[in-house]
């Protein structure tokens, strides 16, 4: 029956290990995948092939939301672990209720023994009673036989408590595994989305540029605009005929006084003695 149980806590243990393994190997996958797909999405929108299925942040924030599976995981290999640690414990309790037992039985079986040999008479003391030494020593041997399968018993045990030690530390090491893991993920993407923001803000800086490129030369018209009116002033002030052909049809200045005698076809001094009359 021992045997049985031996061998189901041996099967268990491995199965752990096993387990603990495939968790590690999934677990490390995962990162890898996430890490190359993010990777692979800020690659494609460098290269200025984005499209609506692969933008990098919908991607980094789908992959974050995939680090609930490490959590789950996590979580699951503790619930294994508080499993194993009881159970181990309650193996380290038999080993040393059985090593007390066998330790008490042995010391019991060696003083009759030498009390069997000591004895004088044909009767002899044995778990208090008073028996023939042949009848004690026939006694005496089926107890040794017990004791001897008790402590077989002990170092199965001691086994079956062994095992159940190494796989509650498979298992902290595999939850420590798995903690480093998703931290390791954690700070990937952490770096994935930094260099993403890093190049948002080119992306911004470089629609900046753009426009003060288009504002840069909008100026630069206006200026050579003005420089072709001043070049032509400077070109009409180099002609004196036309400069004169201007001023000669150009009125001369006329008072008041004038404009009113015009007007009346009286001369201007006229016009003064008649204001005098």
């Amino acid at each position: 029956m021992f045997k049985k149980l031996l061998l189901v806590t041996g099967l268990i243990t491995l199965g752990s290990f096993v387990v603990s393994k495939e968790s590690r190997t999934k677990a490390k996958e995962t990162v890898r995948e996430m890490v190359a797909t993010v990777r692979s999405a800020v690659k494609s929108k460098t290269d200025g092939v984005e499209s609506s299925t692969t933008r990098p942040e919908k991607k980094l924030y789908a992959l974050r939301g995939r680090l609930k599976e490490l959590d789950a995981e996590v979580s699951a290999t503790k619930d294994r672990l508080a499993q194993q640690i009881v159970e181990s414990s309650r193996a380290t309790t038999d080993v040393n209720k059985l090593r007390e037992e066998v330790d008490a039985g042995t010391k019991v079986l060696t003083a009759r023994a030498a009390e069997i040999d000591a004895a004088r008479t044909e009767l002899v003391g044995y778990g208090g009673q008073s028996i023939p030494v042949s009848a004690a020593r026939k006694r005496l041997d089926r107890d040794l036989e017990l004791v001897a399968a008790k402590k077989a018993l002990l170092t199965e045990t001691e086994s079956a408590a062994h095992q159940r030690e190494e796989g509650v530390t498979l298992l902290r090491q595999h939850v420590a595994e798995l903690e480093t893991t998703k931290l390791e993920a954690m700070t990937k993407l952490d770096v994935l989305d930094l260099e993403l923001k890093k190049l948002r803000l080119h992306e911004v800086k470089d629609r900046f540029e753009a426009n003060d490129t288009k504002a840069g030369k909008f100026l630069e018209a206006v200026k050579e605009l003005e420089n072709d009116i001043q070049v032509r002033k400077v070109r009409r002030s180099l002609d004196p005929q036309k400069m004169t052909a201007t001023l000669e049809t150009t009125k001369p200045f006329e008072s008041a006084a004038d404009a009113v005698a015009r007007k009346l076809g009286l001369k201007a001094d006229k016009k003064i003695e008649k204001a005098g009359d």
